[in-house]
């Protein structure tokens, strides 16, 4: 397998860019070599396939949650239903050239199917399908005397944004869809016409933040973006004809541990005196630090191994370092009885919150020269614009245009200018923060610390009323998942679109098809199951159709008696998150052997991180060891033995679904989680 370059061998470290940059050859040598020009044409069968791939994911993923209650394949910022379909047509793809060897998809081909998978990835279950369709089901048919949701909410709740229940069209989605009648689609069409036109300005303005912010993040703070590079690496080593690292001895080596694992556990299903392997993000134990304090959990991530590998040590040591004194500092706070409001959990949440918010902004310092001169050349004709997805004066005005949609969209909804502006803005704080930590440190589970909704109250307080809170809580809620919308996907796209620098009009277009169809095959297929016998009411996934959308009305009701407000307390929460973030920042700067990433203090105790923490651990553990001992040459002759592990375990799912699905329909088993 080809060598992993400006990834994990050394730390990507931000710099301002130059006054005057000098040609993209000559600033990145480890670029991949110019496409040919059939290599870099967009071919229509590959549009086909990545429009099949696309139907695939959303079917696969809401099928294998919802229906076969399975694994939660939809988790994670390269989530297993992309990566398993995938990698069967990436497998797949070379016995084609024996067939007919113009049958055989080309490595730019192969590149433009994976970019519409990441947007395809979008929409299924927790991400956008489920959470839209859970919240725009309940205010109607989950409001009663007790919880008094028809006196505070329905009055502010337009009829364009919400199904009707008049008919008891939403009784039947929560409790099933009686034998006589049919799917209300009619109910739904409106509502869900006014959330598209609401996702796609969303949507269309994180792409156009990706191009502005790619060449800073890809060619001055070179960041790695390890979940591009090693699919792009494996698309490459397809080139020939074969696949490479298919005669790697230690790749077979990953791969046979990590299928062996998974297809053991399975004979227990039918054998039930065979032991299970507890090996697996679904096996794990804790060890506690004593009263009052959370438990460390040991659990193994697969997938979290086999990416971590290709993180910088730098990062893997701050995620496990900050994990485990964010559990201490729980402890001592509870210790203290020091509390913070009952909406923002623990105080430690608060100050990640302060952190993460200091990293997306002092990354937009970073890059201020670098933006400025992206708005200036926005009205050249000689803008040097040629290898983003679209043009600077093209992804400046879709921009601004997109903004005052959304904007113009949420006071339709009911809320108040100050509310959209603060709402708007914590969003692509969000958005452009974690985009940037997965693209620099290649975790795959990670998200952010609290939820807009609340933050966005709590900080105007008695500013805003009652309809801002219910708009808020529609709108915010149902983009804000672990994936924070598109832009991380998007980020990675303009990274691999430069790799292969595709035609751009041709890219973008196969990008808004994904877009399309991702959301129709997951919001029509979600209504299909809900609408099924046993309703949503019964489907397995508690967070999404359980408690999430009650405690979002629950806490509208309760702030029109009591409106939130940040305290002494909580200002102190957050400041501290933004001033260790900062100095960790800067001294990162100033001093190249700095060993702490700021990245470890944002986010060292969301809950990815809780759950896999201990993988990190193990792998910073291992890799430090084989740096030392071996250098650079051992690190990456090891590379093959955890992409076998990753594809080894990524087929294992596989083949675990697909017995469920055979043996086990409705009552599958959970092998995949984070």
């Amino acid at each position: 397998m080809g060598e992993l370059k400006n990834c994990a061998d050394y730390p990507s470290r931000p710099y301002y860019p130059p006054v005057n940059p000098q040609p993209k050859e000559r600033m990145n040598a480890s670029a991949p070599a110019p496409q040919s020009e059939p290599a870099r044409h967009i071919t229509t069968r590959a549009i086909v396939i990545g429009l099949i791939l696309t139907v695939a994911i959303c079917w696969f993923a809401t099928d294998t949650t919802y229906r076969l209650r399975a694994s939660r394949v939809s988790l994670g910022h390269m989530p297993m239903s992309l990566w398993l379909p995938f990698l069967l047509i990436f497998l797949i793809n070379p016995l084609l050239k024996k067939i007919q060897r113009d049958w055989m998809l080309r490595p730019g081909e192969l590149g433009l199917i994976l970019c519409m998978g990441f947007i395809g990835s979008v929409f299924p279950t927790k991400n956008v399908a489920g959470r839209l369709i859970a919240v725009l089901a309940s205010p109607y048919y989950k409001a009663t005397p007790e919880n008094r949701w028809a006196e505070f909410t329905h009055e502010h709740i337009l009829p364009w944004a919400v199904p009707s229940n008049r008919t008891g069209d939403i009784t039947h989605l929560w409790e099933g869809l009686p034998a006589h009648l049919s799917i209300p689609w009619h109910v739904w069409a409106g509502p869900l016409f006014w959330w598209f036109t609401f996702f796609f300005a969303l949507f269309i303005a994180c792409l156009c933040i990706a191009v502005i912010l790619r060449k800073q993040w890809v060619e001055y703070e070179r960041l790695a973006f390890p979940l591009a590079q090693l699919p792009i690496l494996m698309i490459q080593d397809t080139a020939s004809g074969q696949v490479g690292f298919l005669k790697n001895r230690l790749f077979w080596t990953g791969f046979g541990i990590a299928l062996f694992i998974l297809s053991w556990n399975i004979l227990p299903l039918f054998w039930h005196n065979l032991p299970i392997l507890p090996i697996g993000p679904t096996h794990r134990t804790t060890i506690s630090f004593g009263h009052d304090f959370p438990p460390l959990q040991i659990k193994f991530n697969f997938v979290m191994a086999a990416f971590g590998y290709l993180t910088n040590l730098e990062v893997l040591l701050s995620i496990w370092l900050f994990h485990v004194l964010s559990l201490i500092e729980i402890g001592v706070l509870n210790r203290f009885g020091v509390a913070v409001g009952k909406d923002f959990g623990s105080g430690l949440l608060l100050q990640q919150v302060g952190g993460f918010a200091a990293f997306a902004l002092f990354g937009l310092f970073i890059a201020r020269q670098h933006i400025g001169a992206v708005v200036r050349a926005a009205w050249r004709a000689d803008a040097e614009d040629r290898s983003e997805l679209l043009s600077y004066r093209t992804a400046v005005i879709c921009l601004i245009i997109a903004l005052i949609y959304a904007s113009a969209w949420m006071y339709a909804l009911g809320i108040s200018l100050l509310g959209i502006a603060m709402q708007l803005g914590l969003l692509f704080i969000y958005f452009i923060g974690l985009a940037k930590i997965v693209a620099e440190t290649g975790l795959v589970y990670v998200e952010t610390p609290l939820r807009t909704q609340e933050l966005a109250a709590a900080a105007l307080g008695t500013s805003v009323q009652t309809p801002d809170h219910v708009g808020m809580a529609l709108a915010a809620n149902s983009v804000e998942s672990h994936r924070e919308y598109a832009f991380p996907s998007l980020a990675h796209i303009a990274k691999i679109h430069d790799t292969f620098q595709w035609p751009r009009n041709r890219m973008v277009a196969a990008l808004i098809l994904a877009f399309i169809v991702g959301f129709v095959v997951s919001i029509g297929y979600t209504l299909n199951l809900c609408y099924g016998a046993t309703g949503a009411a019964n489907i397995r996934h508690v967070f999404v159709f359980g408690g999430y959308s009650q405690r979002m009305f629950d806490r509208v009701v309760s702030w029109a008696s009591e409106p939130p407000f940040f305290g002494n307390i909580e200002w102190r929460f957050l400041a501290a998150g933004a001033l260790g973030t900062l100095f960790l920042s800067l001294m990162r700067l100033r001093f190249a052997r700095w060993p702490l990433h700021p990245v470890g203090f944002t986010v060292g105790y969301v809950y990815p991180v809780r759950v896999t923490a201990f993988t990190v651990f193990l792998v910073w553990a291992f890799k430090s060891i084989v740096l030392r001992i071996g250098g650079i040459r051992l690190y990456r002759n090891l590379q093959p033995f955890f992409v076998g592990l990753l594809i080894g375990y990524t087929l294992g799912v596989g083949l675990s679904t697909l017995v469920d699905h055979i043996y086990f329909p409705g009552n599958g088993h959970m092998v995949h989680s984070w």
